[in-house]
């Protein structure tokens, strides 16, 4: 049975460097965008992180895309 795909929902996470552990290991905070349009190019998602990063009072450690998927048979 063929199962095809379709895109549902495409998020933007900035995983953002909130301050260091007694360790010295990066304490992580992660900021969720939804909404983005699912055929944005990866270029246009990522200068859009850099972007909202000046805004930002935390260094941003990664840009993460999150895309989700609907399987179904045909």
């Amino acid at each position: 049975m063929p199962v095809s795909t379709e895109m549902t929902t495409t998020r933007l996470q900035m995983v953002l460097i909130q301050g260091y552990d007694d360790e010295g290991k990066p304490v992580l905070r992660t900021r969720t965008y939804s909404n983005i349009k699912t055929d944005a190019e990866n270029e246009s998602i990522f200068n859009l992180a850099q972007n909202f990063s000046t805004l930002q009072v935390h260094e941003l450690e990664k840009v993460v895309r999150v895309d989700e998927t609907r399987l179904f048979a045909e």
